[in-house]
């Protein structure tokens, strides 16, 4: 038997296009027919190691694309590769492939994402954030900061959080366990010890505002009357401090449906309470694993990108998906008039390369 060149090509087109449209198995029988008659087919095989990966089978994907990338120096399989070392638990020896596929190609933009990404997971985004000059005074973690909000959870991010020489101050997100969250920072004067995990801290002439916008057992939203009534009389008891609040969801739409979907309770008398206090300077938000800005009720209302996976701005609005880019985080200034606002992502050498200035 014998495939030609024109039917191989062909046959590697269905499988890319099985592999594009979540059809892993597909692609997987695909490029494994092709290379029963090519067996050095590098394209053939590169497609069957991701295929392998996007089903979990890391290790298998880890043998298939070492012998695909000996001696080829492609920085695509050299990417896979990393990706599937990475995945295989092999942290180490993804990153040396990442950064040597870097220095041969300094372009690749697919290289440098994964390089940024495993960067931040190997604990160096506390060190990319102190690199920067000038410092800043406080990070402020607007929640989701485990999966399932276990206390081990919260013990390893206690570790992490430990090397960090800057104040980190915590926001509880729709991911979170409050009472966990507060056990296990309970060394943090700032946070209350009942109730919704709202607190202020005033740095310099700003004062920032924590609140809870978590609805119980819900992905949405919520800022319900107690809540706001708290948030009232703190912007109240400081009508002339410039403030910037930090909250978990967004109080607008980004455009994405499934995202969207989850709502807001509240957002509308949440609107009403900013307008009426101009001191506001900035609301900042996560949540959505995405840069986002709007104008919001007088002022700026963003969120920031996520130091784990980032959204897909899917427009059409049918999908929510996740995909492995480079991590980031967003700095905020205040100049003494206003606050500008910067987005930043870890570039290959996992220094933070700034982008995205705004300012309200």
């Amino acid at each position: 038997m014998a495939i030609g060149t024109a039917f191989t090509d062909e046959a590697l087109e269905r499988a890319s296009l099985a592999l594009n449209n979540h059809r892993a198995k597909d692609a997987e029988r695909i490029a494994a027919e092709v290379l029963q008659v090519e067996p050095r087919h590098v394209h053939a095989s590169h497609i069957l190691g991701r295929a392998l990966l996007a089903q979990g089978r890391a290790e298998d994907a880890v043998v298939l694309l070492e012998n695909a990338a000996r001696g080829k120096h492609d920085p695509e399989i050299d990417t896979t590769l990393a990706m599937a070392l990475r995945q295989a638990g092999r942290s180490a020896d993804a990153l040396n492939r990442l950064r040597r596929t870097t220095k041969r190609h300094p372009r690749f933009a697919p290289a440098l994402r994964e390089l940024g990404s495993l960067l931040f997971a190997l604990d160096q985004s506390e060190e990319a954030i102190e690199a920067l000059e000038p410092r800043p005074d406080l990070i402020l973690a607007t929640g989701d900061l485990t999966d399932r909000g276990k206390p081990k959870e919260y013990r390893r991010l206690r570790k992490l959080l430990a090397h960090s020489s800057i104040p980190v101050f915590v926001v509880t997100g729709n991911h979170d366990d409050r009472g966990a969250l507060r056990a296990a920072f309970a060394d943090h004067p700032y946070l209350p010890q009942h109730g919704p995990l709202q607190w202020t801290v005033d740095v310099g002439p700003l004062r920032v505002i924590g609140l809870d916008t978590v609805r119980k057992r819900h992905p949405g939203g919520e800022l319900d009357p107690e809540r706001l009534l708290w948030l009232a009389e703190r912007l109240e008891e400081a009508p002339a401090r410039p403030t910037l609040i930090a909250m978990h969801h967004p109080p607008f739409a980004i455009g994405v449906g499934p995202v969207d979907a989850h709502g807001f309770r509240g957002v509308d008398a949440l609107a009403a309470l900013i307008a009426s206090h101009p001191q506001v300077a900035r609301i900042v938000c996560g949540h959505v694993h995405r840069a986002v800005t709007v104008a919001f009720a007088g002022t700026a209302a963003s969120t920031a990108p996520s130091t784990a996976p980032q959204l897909v701005l899917d427009r059409a609005g049918a999908l929510y998906r996740l995909r492995l880019e480079a991590a980031g985080f967003a700095l905020h200034r205040w100049t003494g008039s206003r606050i500008t606002s910067e987005v930043c992502y870890l570039d290959a050498r996992g220094a933070p390369a700034r982008a995205q200035l705004w300012g309200a």
